[in-house]
């Protein structure tokens, strides 16, 4: 059957909800979803335009004070894809990504994209870094060892359409460091 992933979203850990890709017409698994410009993604980096919020990609088979059978369904939220590219800033561990630029480098090496039916596909990087689990859980999964994998995992994200001069300044780009191999 293998594992499903939605993202859980909140201001703190006690007030979480979780997205299910399934409203967005997605599926569940991961790789079923976790992809750059992604309607399912997209919308939760519009969640996090100039909100900072904490993200996790949660897993159903994950077990522990947060998991599928205690976080609630928002039931409520409507698919709004974000345009363009952005920044995504992760405020705890003081690191970003530049998706322009996580792009730039994927669609340069082979290794981190494929065309199917002429489009282009490219793992993004932040269903992985703020995942529920370290490693796979099932098929449908992302099987390759990711060591940022978890990384992000329920820290308070926020997306920027312009990286502001003092997060330049003083967090960390781990664009190039952040590229996933696909599979």
């Amino acid at each position: 059957m293998g594992a499903y992933y939605h993202a859980v979203i909140g201001k703190n850990k006690k007030r979480l909800k979780r997205l299910s890709s399934w409203q967005a017409n997605n599926g569940a698994k991961l790789l079923e979803h976790s992809y750059l410009d992604n309607n399912y993604v997209n919308t939760v980096m519009n969640k996090l335009l100039n909100k900072p919020q904490k993200l996790g990609w949660l897993c159903d088979y994950h077990k522990g004070e947060i998991d599928w059978n205690n976080v609630p369904e928002n039931k409520k939220w409507q698919p709004k894809v974000l345009k363009g590219d952005c920044y995504v800033i992760n405020h705890d561990k003081k690191e970003y990504i530049d998706i322009k630029k996580y792009r730039e480098l994927a669609l340069k090496d082979k290794a981190f994209h494929k065309i199917f039916d002429g489009f282009v596909y490219i793992i993004h990087p932040v269903p992985l870094l703020t995942n529920s689990d370290k490693t796979a859980m099932g098929g449908g999964d992302y099987g390759e060892d990711y060591f940022l994998r978890g990384h992000w995992y329920l820290d308070t994200i926020e997306v920027k359409n312009k990286l502001p001069k003092k997060i330049k300044e003083e967090y960390t780009d781990i664009t190039e460091q952040s590229l996933v191999l696909y599979e």
